[in-house]
């Protein structure tokens, strides 16, 4: 068996697959829960998982949302993987942005039809900019962005105007070496959000990718909603 065989058949010991098709405004989109065996009840608690935008080749197997979904399976939380409109096998076309917010949106409504008790919402680079958005149209009980990215002239969610709308338990976190224009757009996202439970982290010497420092991102968005959910 090859290393890659021998990985996901570990993976399907940790947790229980379910295939889920749904639609965002008549577009169907495909998805995944994934939910942990290690746990007697694993409708308590959920994360919907948000992935980069299409035009940065994002899809929900991207690494960075993987490896989190990965350790909060293994923490006993569920997770809700989808692919943005245009990410096959979901139909569609990708747009520059507000289509997509609608898609996390009807995404996380999806979810709560499931029967989960509380939702938390994570999102990486793009994907955590529209997870902001999108927080303050579909309520969610704590948000985890992770290296929040706002291409100018790209993307067009308006999530400076809306993010004194977020009340639930936030969490933004960097790392150090990311794109200073990144960040000083994270601080300025992170200065108007109203929750009284904010925080702004840092990890030291990691870049956007995170390369070598996964696993220390993944402890803290896992402590973060084991707090919050």
């Amino acid at each position: 068996m090859s290393e890659l065989g021998e990985f996901l058949e570990l993976l399907e010991r940790k947790f229980r697959k379910v295939t889920l098709w749904f639609r965002s405004e008549g577009t169907r989109l495909y998805g995944e829960v994934w939910m942990p065996t290690c746990v007697e009840d694993p409708l308590k608690r959920i994360v919907v998982m948000v992935h980069p935008h299409p035009k940065e080749g994002g899809n929900m197997k991207n690494f960075v949302i993987a490896s989190v979904a990965e350790r909060l399976i293994q923490k006993g939380i569920s997770t809700f993987l989808f692919n943005f409109r245009g990410v096959r096998p979901s139909k569609g076309k990708p747009s520059d942005g507000s289509e997509e917010l609608k898609d996390v949106i009807t995404a996380i409504n999806q979810v709560k039809t499931l029967g989960f008790e509380k939702i938390g919402l994570c999102g990486y680079s793009s994907g955590a900019a529209i997870a902001l958005a999108a927080s303050t149209e579909a309520k969610t009980d704590a948000l985890a962005a992770i290296s929040p990215k706002i291409a100018e002239g790209e993307l067009n969610i308006k999530v400076e105007e809306k993010c004194n709308k977020i009340c639930s338990p936030t969490i933004i976190i960097y790392g150090s070496e990311e794109n200073e224009k990144n960040l000083n757009c994270g601080r300025e996202i992170y200065s108007k959000i109203s929750s009284k439970d904010k925080t702004f982290d840092m990890i030291e010497g990691a870049e956007h990718e995170f390369h070598g420092f996964t696993g220390k991102l993944c402890d803290k968005i896992v402590d973060f909603f084991e707090t919050h959910l």
